[in-house]
């Protein structure tokens, strides 16, 4: 009984030195920590190399989108008199950027915003150009959409006419048609597209 006694006036002897309460809290956090890694499913051994870590690839979380440009071919050597299929004229290009998610659980006003945003976007993207070398931007002017307006997946694109103040009509045709397309490919929830000048 006497020993347990002493034992027990040894620990709170122990116990008033801040070191050693410092040294027991220590030990603690690092068995909590390593208890929730190996339920977690990882190997407490891997943070004893930390080469390892270079070794892991870079995660990209940019959705990978189809975009379509002008064939740098077909735009400089449009034939006027010669009638071409839009479709021949263009050519994919995917390119990774960051879209939004469509909200499945929000409101209809919550998820048309979020369509409006990526609409945004994609026109964006398009407006900087294709990462291909065999394809050419749309334009180069910056404000290519002044206004945008969903409704029941029907989206209204209204283009800035002085964007398309250096564009002959089968230029134009072709700038309207990769929109649309891109549009299309990347974005399900809009049925039907309408451009207004």
């Amino acid at each position: 009984m006497k020993f347990k006694r002493e034992a027990i006036d040894n620990i709170i002897n122990k116990l008033n030195d801040p070191v050693m309460v410092i040294r027991i809290f220590l030990t603690l956090i690092a068995v909590n920590f390593t208890g929730f890694l190996f339920f977690a499913g990882i190997n407490p051994l891997n943070f004893l190399n930390p080469l390892r870590f270079l070794d892991a690839p870079p995660v990209d979380s940019r959705a990978e989108a189809k975009l379509y440009f002008p064939k740098d071919s077909f735009l400089f050597s449009i034939d006027s008199e010669k009638e071409y299929e839009l479709k021949d004229l263009v050519m994919e290009s995917r390119q990774k950027f960051f879209l939004e998610e469509i909200p499945q659980s929000g409101t209809d006003a919550e998820k048309k915003a979020a369509i409006i945003r990526n609409v945004r976007l994609i026109i964006e993207e398009l407006i900087l150009g294709p990462a291909d070398m065999k394809l050419v931007r749309l334009t180069r002017e910056k404000h290519l959409v002044k206004n945008i307006w969903l409704q029941d997946g029907n989206l209204i694109l209204h283009f800035n006419t002085s964007a398309m103040v250096n564009l002959d009509d089968k230029k134009q045709k072709l700038l309207f048609y990769a929109v649309e397309r891109s549009l299309y490919e990347n974005l399900p929830q809009i049925k039907n597209i309408r451009i207004v000048l």
